[in-house]
């Protein structure tokens, strides 16, 4: 997905500039309450707790969804890329704490992952919840001086490359691997993807 991530790069090139302007803007206000959940949503603890309310009840129904299993490399991808982006570029949050990991922004990234994941799998009516979550998510980090708007806008496309990444992975898998939990133990299943796909359990 390198035509989305270079249109995001671009995209927070063309708002740099902004940059200094929305961080005055911020500073000459109170802090608002309006933002903590977006603290939460974004956070690793957020995702954990997403992720895992989706993976949970597909192991007790005897088969882990593929939309949790897509979730939770959603989420270990974005992680992964995200942090390493952090330590390369080691660009100062607008608040000028001591660690320099500001670009691009992980609440922002990880909520458009799971985001775009949803939007692939149940289209975008579904999804627009999702997106609204990541949006706010978003305006909640800048609004809370922990990060510049281009680290917003690097970190959806980011987060959207990703999630579309994640999802046409599970579409040109003719196979999967899953996790099969029963009353007389736990083993493996190797399912087909359409079957995974309908939604359906998959007996061992």
């Amino acid at each position: 997905r390198w035509a989305t991530l270079g249109a995001g790069l671009a995209a927070a090139g063309a708002v740099h500039p902004l940059d200094d302007n929305v961080d005055r803007w911020v500073d000459a206000r109170p802090r608002s309450h309006a933002t903590k959940a977006g603290a939460v949503f974004g956070s690793a603890a957020g995702q954990a707790v997403v992720v895992g309310a989706v993976l949970l009840p597909g192991t007790l129904d005897r088969c882990v969804s593929r939309f949790g299993y897509a979730l939770a490399r959603a989420a270990l991808v974005n992680a992964g890329l995200t942090s390493a982006v952090k330590y390369a570029t080691y660009r100062e949050r607008p608040n000028q704490e001591p660690a320099r990991v500001s670009f691009p922004s992980f609440h922002t990234s990880s909520t458009v992952a799971l985001a775009t994941v949803a939007q692939r799998r149940f289209g975008w009516k579904a999804s627009l919840p999702a997106y609204g979550v990541a949006a706010y998510t978003g305006w909640s980090r800048v609004r809370d001086d922990k990060h510049w708007v281009s680290d917003t806008v690097f970190g959806a496309s980011l987060g959207l490359a990703v999630g579309l990444a994640v999802t046409r992975m599970d579409r040109d898998a003719a196979w999967s691997i899953v996790p099969v939990a029963s009353r007389g133990g736990i083993g493996l299943a190797i399912v087909r993807a359409g079957d995974l796909t309908s939604g359906s359990p998959v007996s061992k």
